[in-house]
């Protein structure tokens, strides 16, 4: 059973790395390394978990690279709430 989740985790921070992904870079790198370390494989869970590390950093930086970003004048006047999901980072109660 740790194999098959080794194998998948393995595939998928591959993928993520091919496609940039920061955001999936960290998340399956994070468990792609506790895998390798319960299996015993203490250099390449290292690895791991530096480039796991590198994306999150690097995920940091475009959110705040993303927020120092004025938001678009017609979003803010025409939509206010979707400009304030988008600045909050949720989307409003609509349930009401």
């Amino acid at each position: 059973m740790l194999q098959r989740i080794h194998d998948d985790l393995d595939e998928a921070f591959a993928i993520s790395r091919r496609l940039g992904r920061p955001d999936a870079i960290g998340a399956v790198g994070e468990l792609l390394a506790q895998v390798l370390a319960l299996a015993g494989e203490r250099q390449p869970a290292l690895q791991v978990l530096a480039f796991a590390e590198e994306a999150c950093a690097q995920r940091s930086a475009l959110a705040d690279a993303a927020a120092a970003q004025p938001e678009p004048a017609l979003l803010t006047n025409r939509w206010p709430a979707a400009a304030a999901a988008t600045r909050d980072n949720h989307l409003p109660d609509t349930a009401s």
